[in-house]
């Protein structure tokens, strides 16, 4: 079903027990292409698109502004009942190195006049996962990556 394929690429970690022992188990998308040692770099995130247009709220038309993005899989219950107008959220697949646009244009035409209509409508990320391009893992980005930042590992042993 959609909504456990959603949520299952949702969750950050989990743990399985086995003897006493917990294993943390993270879900990634797979490709035909998979490697262990090269996490993938498709994530999945909340996008927001403040000021919608009040005529935009349907499935189909938040859909369609959200592919811009990525692949959109859910909307939140808030957007489904059209309880906030004032901002629609949508969950998608998303490739984590690619450069994401800060916001989308929509085209109306008028069906009397046949005039197009153009509005620009502002994007807003919620929490992005991070993918580090030199270990190839999700999770931290180059900034953070202990290996190229000796500092940052040398403040965890201390318990910075």
């Amino acid at each position: 079903m959609m909504e456990d394929y959603v949520h299952l690429l949702s969750t950050a970690a989990f743990y399985v027990k086995v003897k006493e022992t917990y294993w943390q188990m993270r879900t990634l998308k797979w490709d035909p292409w998979f490697e262990p040692e090269v996490e993938t770099t498709i994530g999945v995130a909340w996008i927001s698109f403040p000021d919608l247009p009040p005529n935009f709220f349907a499935k189909e038309a938040i859909f369609s502004i959200a592919s811009a993005v990525g692949k959109p899989l859910t909307m939140d219950m808030a957007t489904k009942n059209q309880t906030r107008p004032s901002c629609a959220r949508v969950k998608i697949k998303v490739d984590l190195i690619a450069t994401l646009p800060q916001r989308v244009k929509i085209n109306e035409e008028n069906d009397n006049t046949g005039k197009i209509k153009s509005k620009w409508i502002k994007v807003q990320y919620d929490c992005i996962p991070k993918y580090c391009t030199e270990c190839c893992l999700q999770g931290h980005d180059e900034h953070n990556y202990w290996a190229l930042h000796p500092k940052l590992y040398d403040a965890r042993e201390v318990g910075i």
